[in-house]
């Protein structure tokens, strides 16, 4: 009977040890696959470190492949700095020319003549004119109204109109004009001219 609780006793004891020895196995299974897994991000991150250094030194550095022998003897590859341009933007400036020269009469008339019809000499603060006294300025000649153009203030204003009538008919700036009527023409888009 000792015998028999003897061997009872070994085997249960045999059981637990192979359980125990089970379990070990799949640990050491499991800690196996992690240790790999930890292997595998841990080079994908050091090639990546790799790369992201190989590509800043080419960023500041050119590579020529060259001939070993030409003439002379040289080494087949040739390391440079790379020159960066420089890029200095540059300050938009607006240039106000004033007229120079005298105007005839015919000038004043045809800046009163434009300064009535397009704003009944700035009574009408509604269109291109009332655009740009919302913004503090003036337009009361109709002045490039594609792009609503504003004046900072009427002498502006005038001196710009003089200096247009002036750039036509002298023929410096197109389209020309023989005289102050055909210019008020070519300003009004065929409106009104001087006389009428």
């Amino acid at each position: 009977m000792n015998n028999m609780l003897h061997t009872k006793k070994e085997k249960v004891v045999h059981i637990a040890t192979t359980k125990i020895e089970k379990k070990a196995k799949k640990l050491a299974k499991r800690l196996k696959v992690l240790a790999i897994i930890i292997g595998v991000l841990l080079a994908l991150a050091f090639m990546f470190v790799c790369f992201y250094e190989v590509s800043n030194w080419y960023d500041s550095h050119k590579v020529i492949f060259q001939s070993p022998i030409i003439i002379k003897l040289q080494s087949p590859i040739k390391i440079e700095k790379r020159k960066f341009d420089v890029v200095v933007p540059l300050k938009e400036t607006k240039v106000i020319v004033t007229p120079t020269i005298t105007q005839p009469d015919e000038f004043e008339l045809a800046y009163d003549k434009v300064w009535l019809r397009e704003s009944g000499r700035g009574t009408n603060k509604q269109g291109l004119n009332g655009y740009c006294i919302s913004r503090g300025m003036v337009n009361e000649i109709g002045y490039d109204p594609q792009d609503n153009y504003c004046f900072a203030d009427t002498k502006e204003q005038k001196e710009t109109f003089m200096l247009w009538l002036n750039n036509r008919i002298n023929k410096i700036k197109s389209p020309w004009c023989n005289n102050v009527d055909e210019c008020l023409l070519v300003y009004s888009n065929g409106s009104y001219k001087l006389y009428e």
